[in-house]
This record gives structure tokens, sequence and C-alpha cells, in this order.
């Protein structure tokens, strides 16, 4: 019997022959498992933060990708004074690679600031983060970009 319970970690604060007083202070200076606590009490930390700055890049690449799409779109409607709205539109939806199409709205208007014309590409993307954990959104991104005419 005495060899079934040998490898088992009572048996480290609990040995026979021992007096209580000796058996309750050999259980508190035990360090065996503090490791496996420490390592339970900083896992959380550590994954919230992990997937923290996962969502913050993801949300910068998506805002980094509207971004262009709109200013790609401006330069192209600068370089065709020719091309329709339409013709802009489709540009603009050409433009996302990593973003879905089905979720982006292009706008494309004419603007008067100051006596000047200008071609106003508005770009809006609903944004959501991937984990529930993470407490933002949704949210949606809107950029702008203006190219005079």
């Amino acid at each position: 019997m005495t060899g079934l319970f040998k490898n088992l970690s009572l048996s480290r604060c609990f040995p026979r022959g021992r007096r209580l007083g000796e058996t309750v202070r050999g259980c508190l200076t035990d360090r065996a498992g503090i490791a496996a606590v420490e390592f339970g009490m900083v896992l959380p930390m550590f994954l919230l933060f992990l997937f923290g700055t996962v969502e913050f890049g993801r949300f910068m690449w998506s805002e980094n990708a509207l971004d262009y799409a709109a200013d790609q779109t401006a330069r192209y409607a600068l370089a065709n004074p020719s091309a329709t709205t339409s013709d802009v539109k489709t540009y603009a939806e050409s433009q996302f690679t990593t973003i879905d199409k089905a979720d982006v709205t292009v706008i494309v208007a004419d603007e008067l600031l100051n006596g000047i014309n200008y071609l106003k590409v508005t770009v809006t993307h609903p944004y959501e983060t991937l984990l529930p954990l993470v407490p933002f959104g949704p949210f949606t991104l809107t950029r702008v970009s203006r190219t005079p005419k």
C-alpha cells in the first residue's frame, strides 16, 4: 500500500511519523505546482494582450485598405475625366483585395468647395472584431478622398 501512495503529492505534505506542526509547516513551504498557479494567473492577461494586438493590427489593415482604395479611385477619376460615375464605382470596387466587396459602400459625388469643383469619393465599411472577448465594435470605418475636377 505504501508503494501506491508513494508518488502522490500528498505524501510529501503528510508523511508518516511526523507531528501535526511539522506536517502543516511542510505543506505551507512546499513549492510543487507554484509554476502552474502563476501560469494560470498570467495566461488570461497574456491572451487578452495578444488578441488585442491582433485586433488592432486587423483594424489598421482595414483602415489602410479603405484609404488606399479611396485614393486610387480619386486618382483614376483625375486621370480619366471622361469616366462616368458608374465607371469610377466599378474601379473602386476592384481595389478591394483584402476586404469583402459586398460589405463596402462606395459613394462618388461632385462637391463644390470655395468655388472649386471636387470629385468626392467616400468609402465605408462596417468593422467587427473577430473575437467577442475584445470589447470593441461594431462600428463603421469611413475614408474620404477629394480630387479637383
